[in-house]
């Protein structure tokens, strides 16, 4: 492999980054709050700047055209840009637009990840299968069982077969085996809930054999290290 170009026009952690749809632009955002974007058939040339957030960047999402990108920030603000020049756009006429991905997990979209009493910081990624209807969040609360630690991150795969979920702490990559609602094991189960539109409807997730391995060995290496750590004190008179 070979350096095609190297580009640092930030000095803070770059937290998110996209290609566009039609493969011409990258947003690239950072913890300077600030959002990139740069013309790959100029070599990366920096073409436009998205500055209006008041915190780090921490989600992007490009329309399906390529003409407008839609950015999270750590303050919970969505802001919505044209590109490739990166001027803002009101919210009102930022409600026609179609969304090649949903990652971001502010929006009266995806009112419905967010527990009673949650903050900002307690879902920290979200990803939409649209021909499902369903999606699928990473969070600090835990709904299936696998990560010892919080859910940093999570993405559909390309066949939206299956879920790449990653750890925190315990520094783990899960695949999760996607069951729409009736099926389980391969077998159509009557639907005891149907919903139209944009409402997500349920959803099993099942840890592959890998990921099953994977939980074995991090449940015993976090109980070898407890029980390092939880030795008997000794008494003292």
């Amino acid at each position: 492999m070979t350096e095609v170009v190297h580009i640092k026009d930030r000095k803070e952690v770059i937290h998110e980054l996209k290609f566009s749809p039609d493969g011409s632009l990258l947003a690239v955002g950072s913890n300077d709050g600030l959002v990139d974007i740069y013309a790959i058939a100029q070599r990366y040339k920096k073409v436009g700047e998205c500055c209006r957030s008041a915190s780090f960047i921490t989600h992007l999402d490009w329309s399906v055209d390529s003409r407008f990108l839609q950015t999270n920030d750590g303050a919970g603000e969505r802001l919505f840009y044209r590109m490739p020049a990166g001027k803002l756009v009101p919210k009102e006429e930022a409600k026609g637009i179609h969304w090649m991905t949903w990652t971001g997990v502010i929006g009266p979209e995806v009112n419905g990840i967010w527990h009673k009493y949650s903050t900002i910081t307690n879902m920290n990624s979200v990803d939409a299968n649209y021909s499902s209807a369903v999606l699928v969040t990473g969070a600090k609360f835990k709904k299936y069982i696998g990560h010892s630690a919080h859910v940093t991150n999570v993405r559909w795969s390309n066949d939206l077969q299956w879920v790449i979920s990653t750890g925190g702490a315990d520094h783990a990559v899960f695949q999760w085996r996607f069951l729409p609602e009736g099926v389980m094991n391969g077998v159509l189960e009557p639907l005891l809930q149907v919903f139209s539109g944009w409402y997500p409807q349920r959803v099993t997730l099942t840890p592959t054999a890998e990921s099953r391995t994977r939980m074995c060995q991090t449940s015993q290496s976090l109980t070898q290290t407890l029980n390092r750590k939880l030795r008997p004190a000794t008494n003292v008179r």
